[in-house]
Formats: C-alpha cells, sequence, structure tokens
C-alpha cells in the first residue's frame, strides 16, 4: 500500500477543500454530525473502489451508512465496557474483603484494558473492511474473519494498519488550532480512511480500484 497516494488521494478533486470543510462544520450537528461522518468513509471507499478521484458530494446523506458503521464496530465497543464493568465490580469487592488483593485486581484490570483497547485498536481497519467489502453488518463480532484477514494478509495489513495511524495523526492534528482545525483535518481523515480500505482491497483482489481516473 501507498501511504503517499492515500494521504494525496482527498486532494484529486479540485473541489476538496469546500467538501472537506462542509463535512467538517457538519460534524458540529450533535450525533447526526458524527454518523454522516462515518458514512462519509464508506462513500470515498465507494468512489476509489470505482476508479473515481472526485470526492462524493458534502451534504447529510451519510448518516444512515455511518450509524451501520457503528453497529458494525459495537460488539467491539461492548467488549471494552464489559472488560471495564467486570474489573471495576470486582475491584470493588475485593476491596471491601482484602485492600491489597483489591488493588492488585484494579491493576490487572486495568492492563487488561489496555490490552482489549490495542487491540481493538488493530483490528478496526478489519472492521471497516469486512462492513464495507463483504457487506458484514456486525463485522466486530465476526472474530473470526477478523484474525483470518490479518493473519492471512499480514504484511499488506501492517502497511493498512500503519496508514490508518497516521490518518489518525492527521485528523487529531487539528487540536493545535484550539480544536477548530479538527473540522478540517476529521474529515480529511475520513477521506483518507476511505481510500485506504479500498487500496486495501484492491491489493488483496487484484482489482483496480487504485487506477483512480483524474478529476476533471
Amino acid at each position: 500500500m501507498d501511504i503517499g497516494a492515500v494521504i494525496k488521494a482527498p486532494t484529486a478533486d479540485k473541489d476538496w477543500i469546500k467538501k472537506i470543510l462542509l463535512i467538517g462544520v457538519f460534524m458540529l450537528i450533535p450525533i447526526a454530525g458524527a454518523f454522516n461522518a462515518l458514512g462519509y468513509i464508506k462513500a470515498c471507499y465507494e468512489r476509489r473502489k470505482e476508479g473515481n478521484a472526485i470526492l462524493p458530494d458534502a451534504n447529510l446523506s451519510y448518516m444512515g451508512a455511518g450509524w451501520w458503521i457503528f453497529v458494525a464496530i459495537l460488539p467491539v465497543i461492548g467488549v471494552i465496557v464489559v472488560l471495564a464493568i467486570l474489573f471495576q465490580v470486582m475491584g470493588f469487592v475485593m476491596f471491601k474483603i482484602a485492600p491489597r488483593l483489591g488493588g492488585i485486581v484494579a491493576f490487572v484490570g486495568m492492563l487488561a484494558l489496555i490490552a482489549a483497547s490495542l487491540a481493538a485498536w488493530a483490528a478496526m481497519p478489519a472492521i471497516l473492511y469486512l462492513h464495507f467489502a463483504k457487506g458484514e453488518r456486525w463485522a466486530g463480532a465476526k472474530f473470526g474473519q477478523i484474525l483470518e484477514i490479518i493473519n492471512s494478509n499480514l504484511n499488506n495489513y501492517l502497511m493498512f494498519l500503519l496508514t490508518y495511524f497516521v490518518a489518525g495523526i492527521i485528523g487529531g492534528a487539528g487540536q493545535i488550532a484550539c480544536g477548530i482545525g479538527m473540522l478540517f483535518t476529521m474529515p480529511f481523515c475520513c477521506a483518507m480512511q476511505g481510500a485506504a480500505i479500498a487500496d486495501f482491497e484492491e491489493e488483496l483482489t487484484g482489482g483496480s480500484s487504485t487506477a483512480v481516473s483524474p478529476a476533471s
């Protein structure tokens, strides 16, 4: 996977700044704006998969797709929440019985949550790939398929994950401008993520998703 090509992908559209900014403005709408931005990832994936360099139009039509992306990752979020509650309850009970043992349980719980969060982060690109390319609505619950994607395409997946990491850094860079900049950097991150998923699929299937046509 060419990380540079993924970073530059959103800029191939001559109207990319306007579209990215509009999606960012829509993000100011509570909940709906976040779902819309998630759905924009899928729209960008579909465009790049078609070989089209033009970014999807900036509007509020992506909320439905964003909702289903949320559903796709919900099982992973649920596992982390359950672990947090479980260790919190265990730590509280053990602290009442034996304070020292309660502290140990709390420490182990913290390590388990860190490990689970890292695993969820590493699996997120595979989850979105399953949801977009394979149509798995509950992709986050398909643990076997997630592991198969990672293990059978390890080198490609590591590059895929690295690209996602870079996209995340770019998305968070807007915090430098008192957070306002994230209205631009986060939608840009979404467009990058969509392109990365399309390129990963192209590498797995030998398709032509990265052979994008130039923007007119």
